[in-house]
């Protein structure tokens, strides 16, 4: 309510009203919206681009290390390659993730059939073949530690119970076998339940091959070059740790570039100060006290306090160069954004619930969200108060 007193007897009067809940927090949501499209821009198109250029060098030697650490393995017969243009099934050398998944296959094979001939002309290899079995290879050529695999073995199958295991052999089950010859066929594939079988046996070769390679990080191993397994997955791994840092740098950079276009850029070019959203829902933000449009000093200080509210967008702006889960190993952010999220879910509830629609910005900036229209009538109110005190002295 704005009023003046007119020799204690008359009151002007004007009803301010401010916005619904729904306009308010539409508000809010159009302006993030837009920062964070803008700064999905930004991170893709310059930020990400330009660090790219930066870390190019230590790209190269990530690379060089990856094909020394899978020369190592191929040597010792852990991991296999097979390429083979044209087939569409090119697990291709130096692709640890196709190559993972073509020694998987190998390893079923081994466990599948009883013999050494296979039932496709073009894998002779996918048969009872022991050096198919790479985490026996592991355990029992390299470190020669017959018992660790058979207790490995046995601890992953105790879920799904597809495998047969004593102190000296591991065979897979009969009926399991008989669904799963079915994917080494030409033209044949699995039903639904050697489908699960596959899946559940791929679920425990990928643990036990886990296993391998954490006890290569303990025993280490040497290629005939002298190369050194420990040494260039240490390089690998400290390379995704700063790439990890490089892109949580880089959202940063574009967060705060997105925002200052938004909350400082746009409303500092425009005369009423108004964000994007402001200007397309024609609503002003004025102090609650005074009930005058915020001035430029005001504005800036309350757009830092969205620097603050919107962080939790940053943890989407890096998806474009890995997953989301991926992207919580990014250093500080996902908490920040955690914390923040909590923060604007409780000033979600705050704004629901007082009678003013406000939201802990509007707190904190001792403002206050109204249309267009009611600050009309406001200027209005002026303009008749001034008329009155004009008149008021004529009278004296």
């Amino acid at each position: 309510m704005y009023s003046v007193d007119k020799q204690k007897e008359n009151n002007i009067e004007i009803n301010i009203h401010p916005i619904n809940k729904w306009r308010r927090i539409l508000v809010f949501l159009g302006d993030f919206f837009v920062q964070f499209i803008i700064g999905v821009i930004l991170m893709n198109v310059v930020v990400m681009p330009i660090c790219s250029l930066i870390r190019s060098p230590l790209a190269l030697e990530v690379n060089e290390a990856e094909r020394k650490r899978d020369d190592i393995l191929y040597e010792y017969e852990l991991l296999f390659y097979k390429n083979e243009s044209g087939s569409g099934l090119d697990y291709s050398k130096y692709d640890f993730d196709s190559d993972l998944k073509y020694t998987f296959i190998r390893f079923l094979a081994y466990y599948t059939f009883d013999d050494t001939s296979s039932l496709n002309p073009s894998y002779p290899e996918y048969a009872h073949l022991i050096e198919n079995e790479v985490i026996w290879t592991y355990y029992h050529e390299v470190i020669n530690d017959d018992a660790t695999y058979f207790d490995l073995f046995s601890k992953n199958n105790i879920e799904n119970n597809l495998f047969v295991i004593n102190d000296t052999s591991v065979v897979l089950k009969e009926d399991v076998k008989d669904e799963l010859k079915y994917y080494f066929m030409p033209g044949e594939s699995l039903g639904s339940k050697g489908q699960t079988y596959y899946d559940n046996i791929s679920t425990v070769f990928y643990a036990l091959y886990g296993c391998v390679i954490q006890s290569i990080y303990e025993h280490n191993l040497v290629g005939s070059g002298g190369e050194s397994f420990v040494e260039n997955q240490n390089i690998i791994t400290n390379s995704a740790s700063q790439y990890y840092a490089t892109l949580a740098v880089c959202s940063i950079i574009s967060f705060v570039l997105s925002w200052s276009l938004v909350y400082i850029l746009y409303p500092m070019i425009n005369s009423s100060f108004h964000t994007p959203t402001q200007s397309i829902m024609k609503v002003e933000r004025l102090g609650f006290k005074h009930l005058y449009p915020l001035n430029r000093v005001e504005t800036v200080i309350t757009s830092l306090y969205s620097l603050v509210f919107n962080l939790p967008m940053t943890m989407f702006f890096s998806l474009s160069y890995t997953t989301f889960i991926y992207s919580l190993k990014l250093p500080i952010l996902p908490i920040l954004s955690l914390i923040v999220l909590v923060l604007l879910v409780a000033s979600l509830i705050f704004s629901l619930c007082n009678s003013f629609n406000r939201t802990f910005i509007d707190m904190l900036s001792q403002s206050v969200m109204v249309s267009s229209e009611e600050v009309d009538g406001i200027i209005k109110a002026k303009e008749t108060i001034k008329e009155l005190k004009i008149s008021e002295k004529k009278d004296k």
